[in-house]
């Protein structure tokens, strides 16, 4: 016998737990929410399960969690509420209506699920157990050859990104008599960070002038998302860190300490806060692009989270000081750094293009096992009918 019911009538809905990286983290559970793990805790509130997204939902809005795990607010698992269905079989439907769910979202420029919508979709199965049981072993067995071909997969979207780090660390520590060593001082004009406006938060605008906050600098580009704007009197009063183009930015306190990148045109005019300081290099004899490059290569990246340590008393921090001293090696030639910023891209541009097949293809092992779901339960159903 088979039976149909909404999420609302064979579920319990059970919400995640808001945790904050900084109070609260620790080194044993993976901390899971709608976009995936992000830090760890030593507490944990969940075990293999189903975590589907609750906001800013990707068309990947349900992931199967496996062991032991805390799930944050952002997140969502289910249960089922009568002894006639079990979790197992219940994970392994929700999987399968992922492309629904995503659809019950609302939002444009940031996707939420739509709570009274997901509660009235449909689910239907065997109610024997026994069945059930039948249905898991059968599925479970196509889904081990998936999940090893995903394994490798995964391994291989690590290793596309490591080749690149590789590259970089080899050809940036290079011992070639033609390459010069200097500090940070005597190859910029400018090394500075800014302030936060009065007022904080509120005191941001919706247009005007861009304020470059930590949360914006990453190692491989700028992120747009919480870019804050400023008005014209707020930029005055920021001026002395007026952000040029092709100038170098780097997160310079708190757990983001390192980060790095160079600044995007259409983000400017712009302005940085306390927490990111500019590196404008001199014209001709640094090349913006290479020292971004050096610096996010994994031995600087080290050194620098090493002087980050050792900069704060209560938090990472690099000061300006420590910026000015920070010795680099360069080609003496500009036209060779230029060269060799060129290949550094082709690399880049190839490992990205290596991540991007593998992390298509890992898509594509999901929703093949999503598809294998909906046509066993089909198939099932059509021969109890």
């Amino acid at each position: 016998m088979w039976k149909t019911s909404t999420i609302d009538e064979i579920c319990n809905v059970e919400y995640g737990t808001r945790v904050v990286r900084r109070k609260d983290s620790g080194t044993v559970y993976p901390v899971y929410g709608g976009g995936g793990e992000t830090f760890f805790l030593d507490k944990k509130n969940r075990q293999d399960r189903v975590v589907i997204s609750r906001f800013a939902m990707s068309e990947q809005c349900t992931r199967f969690v496996k062991g032991k795990f805390f799930l944050n607010d952002s997140g969502l698992t289910l249960s089922p509420k009568t002894n006639d269905l079990s979790q197992e079989l219940l994970d392994k439907i929700i999987i399968s209506l992922n492309s629904v769910i995503y659809q019950v979202g609302r939002g444009t420029a940031q996707r939420n699920l739509d709570m009274k919508k997901f509660r009235l979709l449909t689910i239907t199965y065997p109610t024997l157990l026994s069945e059930q049981q039948r249905i898991i072993a059968k599925l479970d067995a196509t889904f081990a050859k998936i999940d090893n071909a995903m394994a490798i997969t995964e391994t291989n979207i690590i290793n596309a990104n490591i080749f690149f780090l590789n590259y970089l660390d080899k050809i940036l520590r290079s011992e070639n008599k033609d390459w010069d060593e200097n500090n940070l001082k005597e190859l910029t004009t400018k090394i500075g960070s800014g302030s936060t406006p009065r007022g904080g938060k509120e005191s941001y605008k919706s247009s005007g002038t861009s304020l470059i906050r930590s949360m914006n600098i990453y190692d491989k580009g700028f992120l747009y998302n919480k870019l804050a704007f400023i008005d014209d009197k707020q930029a005055k009063k920021l001026n002395i860190v007026n952000i040029e183009k092709d100038d170098v930015l780097i997160n310079i306190t708190g757990a983001s300490v390192a980060r790095c990148c160079i600044v995007p045109n259409d983000v400017l005019p712009a302005r940085v806060n306390q927490h990111v300081s500019i590196l404008r290099t001199k014209k001709n004899i640094l090349n913006p692009k290479l020292l971004h490059f050096t610096l996010i290569s994994p031995y600087h990246k080290n050194k620098l989270l090493k002087v980050g340590e050792d900069g704060g008393a209560t938090r990472q921090a690099i000061t300006k000081n420590q910026l000015e001293e920070y010795v680099i090696r360069f080609p003496k030639n500009y036209n060779l750094q230029s060269e060799l910023v060129k290949k550094i891209i082709d690399s880049q541009t190839l490992s990205l293009k290596m991540k991007s097949i593998y992390e298509n293809k890992l898509k594509n092992f999901i929703q093949l096992k999503q598809s294998i779901v909906t046509q066993e339960l089909n198939s099932e159903l059509k021969k109890a009918s």
